[in-house]
């Protein structure tokens, strides 16, 4: 009976370690997911800045040709 007891406790404490390293495990691979989609959104976000920036120097000039004719 002891025997059991003793298996029945060990088999109880290496299930909650394996849920406990599954627990970090998935927080890391969360953490690493959300870093990169925020470089990313970054990376696009400067993209966006750059083209509106060339839209607008291009309008720019487009205006001041037509003002000068």
């Amino acid at each position: 009976m002891k025997k059991d007891k003793k298996i029945a406790l060990t088999l109880w404490i290496i299930l909650i370690i394996i849920i406990v390293l599954a627990s970090k495990y998935s927080d890391y691979r969360t953490k690493r997911v959300l870093e990169v989609e925020d470089q990313k959104a970054e990376e696009r976000l400067k993209l966006a800045n750059e083209k509106d920036s060339v839209n607008f120097q291009k309008y720019n000039v487009q205006s001041k040709i037509t003002d000068s004719k």
